[in-house]
């Protein structure tokens, strides 16, 4: 079947005569060459694909607006696509346009006095960090361990940083500028168009595109004293987890899970950090606290379980992992990898009950033979969760969070070599989905959409809850012609 673009997605030949005539006048540019169309086509998840019958390459906010305007006429879907890092097609926008955001990359100003930065949503955090640190200055609203994301796209799904005291990055966003679903291009923010900016801020595309974001920005210190403190027995790594996050001793706060190898039982590090000015500053005695009050008395000599004590750069810090990751995909080890993601919020009342028997079900082809398999735990204050659409357990049981009760978001990052097979996807979807499953019902756990489990219709209206009458009517009124973001599956009515 032909697309309203007159393009076959299963990719027969070319568009670029008609990408010429689809809008008529843009900025950049329209392209629908097989190399271009491919990569649009799949996600870093390497299990799912849709292949556009065009890719926009925008030289400008208003070419955004002005295709998806163009689509909306046309009933044609139409997608945003920034660094790619969902893994179960979330991005794609089959036999439709999909939208290359990473062309539009600016900074467009920084403001030290006031506080704030306006950004193109293409830009990745791993190009804008450097900025604002060369200016004393960090974004507030934490950042991702992996900074080759897009602004845009983790603005769209609620961004969460290893900073258990900040919320997601969504909660440190001052206004936006969205192109909605029937072409308009707005700003918006808490005292402009209201209802968009509470609707478009982890509102998975639904309602628009984001083309720019003022981010709330803060000084930064130049150093960090960090340490690792491994456990071998899960239940006190949890618990001194989140001892860890409600201390507020500690700028950082995670867990990182890490599979038994040979005689080496399954080991959960705890890893803190400070931000410091000082290069001699300690916080060694922080860190025997919090294990004394995890582990009681059983730990004579807590200083010896204490690994990688020291002060680094901040810039070095923040950006570690991406250097790692980056020199993975440098190497094609990381791209082809077949990834499949459980990414739930759960209480943190419940942590150290339900992640223990989550690992204990762990087999050996949950984890990559060359370690690119990750189990991350991130705890928060539920507090400081304020934007309506990322949903939290507390919204499952009608509740407001409460100062100090906190959330956690527990990672299975699965990678597996990619020739394990179809029978090995059917069968480790499965899993993923009976394991998001049982959270939901035992834990009152809530998905982060950015993995694996695909929701049908009524389980999008029982994720939303409460407050779906009000997304629904976002929808209504944003995206009308219902062409937005197609992958995630919201229904429309």
């Amino acid at each position: 079947m032909q697309s309203a673009l007159g393009y076959d997605p299963i990719i027969r030949g070319s568009v670029s005569a008609m990408c010429r005539s689809f809008v008529d006048v843009l900025d950049g540019d329209l392209l629908g060459g097989r190399e271009v169309i491919e990569a649009a086509g799949r996600d870093m998840g390497r299990v799912c694909q849709g292949f556009p019958a065009a890719v926009l390459r925008p030289g400008s906010a208003d070419d955004v607006a002005r295709t998806i305007g163009r689509c909306a006429d046309l009933r044609v879907p139409v997608a945003a696509q920034g660094a790619g890092h969902t893994v179960h097609g979330q991005r794609l926008a089959l036999g439709g346009v999909a939208i290359d955001m990473t062309v539009l990359d600016r900074v467009v100003r920084i403001d030290p006095r006031g506080r704030w930065a306006e950004v193109e949503a293409g830009i990745l955090w791993a190009d804008l960090v450097p900025q604002l640190y060369a200016r004393g200055l960090r974004f507030a609203g934490g950042h991702t361990g992996y900074l080759g994301l897009s602004v845009g796209g983790t603005l769209t799904v609620g961004g969460i940083s290893n900073q258990p005291g900040v919320g997601a990055q969504v909660d440190s966003v001052e206004a936006l500028q969205v192109a909605t679903g029937t072409g308009e291009l707005v700003w918006c923010s808490p005292e402009q168009h209201r209802r968009l900016f509470d609707s478009a801020l982890a509102g998975l595309g639904q309602v628009g595109v984001i083309t720019r974001a003022r981010l709330t920005l803060e000084p930064a210190q130049p150093l960090v004293w960090r340490a690792v403190v491994p456990f071998t027995d899960q239940q006190e790594g949890l618990h001194a987890l989140r001892h860890a996050a409600s201390s507020g001793r500690f700028d950082e706060v995670y867990a990182m899970v890490m599979p038994s190898r040979g005689r080496e039982p399954m080991t959960t590090n705890l890893h803190l950090a400070v931000y410091e000015d000082h290069p001699a500053a300690d916080h060694t005695a922080s860190v025997e606290m919090i294990i004394r009050e995890a582990c009681g008395t059983t730990r004579t000599q807590p200083e010896n379980r204490i690994h990688g004590r020291g002060v680094v750069c901040w810039l070095d810090h923040i950006t570690s992992i991406t250097s790692i990751i980056d020199a993975w995909i440098a190497r094609r080890k990381w791209a082809d990898t077949i990834k499949i993601w459980l990414d739930v919020f759960l209480p943190g009342t419940t942590a150290d009950r339900i992640i223990p028997d989550q690992l204990t079900a762990l087999g050996a082809d949950d984890w990559h033979p060359d370690g690119l398999s990750f189990v991350l735990v991130f705890p928060h204050d539920s507090a400081k969760f304020t934007r309506p659409r990322l949903r939290l357990p507390q919204h499952r049981r009608n509740q407001p969070p409460r100062p100090g009760e906190l959330t956690l978001l527990f990672d299975v990052l699965r990678a597996a070599p990619a020739d394990s097979g179809r029978d090995y996807i059917d069968r480790t979807l499965r899993r993923t989905a009976e394991a998001a499953d049982d959270l939901e019902q035992t834990a009152d756990a809530t998905i982060y959409p950015i993995g694996s489990r695909p929701l049908t219709p009524s389980h999008w209206r029982t994720h939303y809850g409460d407050s779906w009458p009000e997304v629904a009517a976002g929808l209504a009124e944003f995206d009308p012609a219902a062409i937005l973001t197609p992958g995630f599956g919201i229904p429309r009515t």
